[in-house]
């Protein structure tokens, strides 16, 4: 067996026997975020919605156009393997800044990965309950 034979084999039985297999995939620790922020049943332009996961350490940042909507892009880490023992963990929050005013928009964490894509309805003007936390966003059921 040559040495890069012995190179390859030893990497793949070290892998396996870590409990990960080869399988490039992508985690999402944050969701893509798009929607719409309204304050009395109207649009609010130039709003800032910042969206955060706690275990990536990162952020995206997207601005509302006069229609009321914006989009943000998800966070996510490109990995080479897959896990078999054990799921990770994730974190993430949506905040809406107006003329130096934070709301808290919605916020979800458990244990799996976080979804692809989350559509939210917020509305400045009335709070909601999430927990013991007001927020001001909801996520929009699917197709709606």
């Amino acid at each position: 067996m040559s040495a890069l034979a012995r190179i390859g084999t030893s990497l793949v039985l070290t892998t396996l026997l870590a409990g990960c297999v080869p399988f490039p995939n992508f985690r999402y620790y944050a969701p893509a975020v798009s929607g719409v922020i309204t304050k009395d049943g109207f649009p609010v332009e130039n709003a800032q919605v910042r969206v955060s996961a706690q275990f990536a350490g990162e952020g995206k940042v997207a601005a509302t156009g006069p229609n009321g909507r914006f989009a943000a892009k998800s966070i996510r880490t490109f990995l080479l393997t897959a896990s078999l023992i054990g799921d990770p963990l994730y974190a993430y929050s949506v905040q809406v800044t107006v003329a130096g005013k934070i709301y808290e928009g919605y916020s979800e964490a458990g244990v799996g990965y976080a979804p692809e894509k989350l559509e939210v309805s917020c509305e400045l003007s009335r709070p909601r309950r999430l927990g013991s936390k007001q927020v001001y966003c909801a996520p929009v059921p699917d197709g709606k």
